[in-house]
């Protein structure tokens, strides 16, 4: 069988010559100078759960970076490089891929990589098809097994467009340590990898603790030898805590709020603002279930017609542009050729009055941990008011948006989209084609364009199939109502290089370095 050769003697994360590939920060003063071997990293959302399948937010996905590799390595904007396997192929018929395994790789807690622990990951995703990475991106997978020590196959049900996507996104686990330990691996903070640094100490709510691993195949030039990421939700404290120098960055989840920037006024020598463009999208969700207000379209376009995107952009965010659906800039199947959604109040009281809407109360939720989420949300409250919505709003902590979501117990929602790698699988087929939010949105059209851009293996088909879906959620407003794409601010000290700020609001502090040099 002819395969196609897809990987290449490439190092894990971007380049070997240059671990800060990606978007260039310095920054970084703290209480420790020139001696500093401790970086404190404060983070905006807490992590819940330690184990590597089943990841729903970013601090989870800073964390595993931390700890873990995969197979193949992505830069986030659709490119792929060697990491755990240093080469792959697929079959003609895009069902069967094989990877070369690299030699002399060492877990965390000594034992040796090798086929067999890709087996373990693998075989682990087959038999809990429930866990968030295998309802994600492994609803295909067939079939995994070793063909030698270094050599391993993994056989697929069904053509799979983004497999190198997820791939990219599936962090290996240890064979012996997962058959001796199981779940207590995650539940009794055993957890192990092959990355540079070693978890220590996960306390809920306050930090996850990694040492430098001096074993990792992956060891880079850093005299660091230990990572805090703070888990601090309320902005002023984390702010405080940077200009206390306790903290030494501050990557909140879609940059720090616009309006809090002010409190780092005088730091100018200590504290560096990067500005990143990311693909991060605010967007409304509402109830589509039968009997609730917005299963009428009608009521539903009123809903976005009412919201002035671009005065969100300018008096509320204060950087970012309007969304022109759900897919940001930059993302496969974004186009430039599709309209800013209309703001038009006046067209959006005469569908509520079509729709026979007599001002029934609905509440928009969302969660602490999204940057400016109240403020957002105060200003389409009154957006709405203004066209005859009767809105209330409530912000609730992330896990109880999560319940709320789970149970579908709201009318709408304000959530934040990010796409891994540039690209909208994950979201498209978690929160639309399985409902993993429960819209109740029904579209057999829409969810029949996402299976075949999940199955074709030509790219600029899939391309153009996604970018289809995109066109239909704005002609039906729904599942999904996109309101701006952000710019992220992250306020970063300086003296601390390495941090990877990718396009996609994703945030990697595997390669993270401190630099005397760069002190003002």
């Amino acid at each position: 069988m002819e395969e196609e050769v897809l990987g290449h003697k490439q190092q894990c994360q971007v380049n070997l010559e240059d671990k800060t590939a990606g978007t260039g920060v310095s920054g970084g003063t703290g209480s420790a100078g020139a001696d500093k071997t401790v970086i404190n990293i404060a983070m905006s959302e807490n992590i819940t759960k330690l184990d590597p399948h089943d990841v729903f937010n970013f601090p989870i996905f800073t964390a595993c970076w931390m700890m873990y590799d995969t197979l193949i390595a992505s830069d986030h904007e659709g490119n792929y490089s060697e990491c755990l396997a240093t080469e792959w192929s697929k079959s003609d018929d895009g069902l069967t891929w094989t990877f070369k395994l690299r030699e002399g790789v060492k877990f965390q807690n000594g034992e040796a990589f090798d086929s067999a622990d890709v087996v373990a990951t693998f075989q682990r995703l087959i038999d809990n098809p429930e866990l968030t990475c295998s309802l994600t991106y492994w609803s295909s997978l067939e079939s995994v097994k070793a063909i030698d020590q270094y050599t391993a196959e993994i056989k697929l049900s069904e053509p799979f467009g983004p497999a190198e996507y997820a791939f990219s996104n599936t962090w290996i686990i240890p064979d012996e340590a997962w058959a001796a330990e199981g779940e207590k691996l995650w539940t009794e903070q055993k957890a192990v990898g092959t990355g540079p640094w070693q978890l220590v100490e996960w306390v809920d709510g306050q930090y996850t603790h990694f040492k430098k691993f001096e074993e990792s195949w992956d060891i880079y030039d850093t005299a660091l030898e230990e990572v805090y990421l703070r888990h601090i939700l309320e902005p002023s404290t984390a702010i405080n805590g940077q200009l206390a120098g306790e903290v030494d960055a501050y990557l909140a989840t879609g940059g720090v709020a616009r309006d809090m920037l002010t409190m780092y006024t005088g730091t100018e020598n200590k504290t560096d603002m990067v500005n990143v463009d990311v693909g991060i999208v605010h967007y409304l969700q509402p109830q589509c279930r039968e009997g609730s207000i917005f299963a009428d379209q009608k009521v539903r376009e009123a809903l976005s017609l009412a919201i002035d995107r671009q005065g969100l952009v300018d008096y509320v965010l204060g950087a970012g542009s309007v969304a022109t659906g759900i897919i940001p800039a930059g993302a496969i199947g974004y186009s430039q050729d599709l309209a800013p959604y209309e703001y038009n109040p006046e067209k959006a009281k005469s569908l509520l009055a079509e729709a026979g809407y007599n001002g029934e109360e609905f509440t928009i939720y969302t969660h602490t941990g999204i940057p400016m989420a109240k403020q957002l949300l105060t200003a389409i409250q009154d957006m709405l008011a203004q066209v005859g919505f009767n809105a209330k709003i409530e912000p609730v902590e992330v896990s109880a948006l999560n319940n709320i979501r789970k149970e579908g117990t709201y009318d709408v929602f304000l959530a934040s989209n990010n796409n891994v790698g540039g690209d909208l699988y994950a979201h498209y087929n978690q929160r639309v084609l399985n409902d993993g939010f429960h819209s109740n949105y029904e579209d057999d059209g829409m969810m029949e364009l996402i299976r075949k851009s999940n199955s074709t293996t030509d790219s600029s088909e899939r391309t153009a199939l996604i970018g289809k879906v995109n066109e239909r959620m704005r002609e039906t407003f729904a599942p999904q109502i996109a309101l701006d794409q952000m710019q992220a601010c992250y306020p970063i000290n300086y003296g601390v290089t390495g941090l990877q700020l990718y396009k996609d609001g994703f945030i990697n502090a595997r390669y993270v370095k401190w630099d005397s040099s760069l002190l003002k």
